[in-house]
């Protein structure tokens, strides 16, 4: 294949015990994911690391190729570019004539079809080596607050106090939904968000950053609001 999609999905999730695999509307997240990706209508692999053997049952049940990953590889502080670059000699093994790799989170059941697809093409006809999905911050990050253990509140920023909402700049955050580049620009760069990377604008009520049951909680109600229907 010369566009590989590459889901890293370990084992060890704690604040949501087995959030990989846990069910999402009655189907494992993990299984969710590969179904999106699987109907984007894109010709692709489909490849599932991971270092647990519960995920690696979901992954060949909906029919994505399992790269077992290493213990090491699979702590709380290993990021996700180490990690995907430890898998790449298997994918290119896999897929010699690789050109595309795009990267989805196992719990991105948000994510949008019409989105990964208008990314992907940015990368195809050349205008971005690098696409990742991003959410706008709700509220200005200039106007943050800090709270004491005391609950005393101080701004961040107090030169920003008396400044209108409207009046600052835009702010946004990676969205945990896909990240798609070319084989080259995965090798070369040092991190997920440089100069290079080209920004692709999601829908608020696709943005969750699923990591406590209250999140989990509010992904099923933004599903239930969408309903994912494309």
């Amino acid at each position: 294949m010369e566009t590989v999609i590459y889901l890293p999905a370990r084992g060890g999730s704690k604040r949501i015990p087995k959030k990989n695999i846990r069910p999402f509307h009655g189907i494992p997240a993990l299984g969710h994911v590969i179904q999106i990706v699987r109907h984007v209508g894109i010709e692709c692999g489909i490849c599932v690391s991971t270092d647990a053997d519960d995920i690696a049952e979901v992954a060949s049940t909906y029919g994505a190729r399992v790269l077992k990953r290493s213990s090491q590889f699979a702590d709380d502080h290993t990021d996700l570019l180490t990690v995907l670059r430890n898998d790449l000699p298997q994918i290119c093994d896999l897929n010699p004539d690789l050109k595309i790799l795009a990267c989805v989170l196992p719990t991105a059941f948000l994510m949008s079809r019409s989105d990964f697809r208008d990314a992907y093409a940015l990368v195809m006809s050349q205008e971005s080596s690098f696409v990742v999905s991003v959410g706008q911050f709700h509220y200005p990050i200039q106007r943050a607050l800090r709270m004491g253990e005391d609950g005393s509140l101080t701004m961040f920023q107090p030169n920003n106090y008396g400044k209108r909402s409207q009046d600052l700049e835009s702010s946004y955050h990676d969205a945990g939904q896909f990240y798609i580049g070319t084989l080259t620009s995965w090798v070369n760069r040092q991190t997920m968000f440089e100069p290079k990377s080209t920004g692709w604008l999601v829908s608020r009520l696709r943005v969750c950053d699923v990591d406590a049951e209250e999140d989990w909680t509010y992904a099923e109600t933004l599903w239930n609001t969408i309903n994912q229907d494309e």
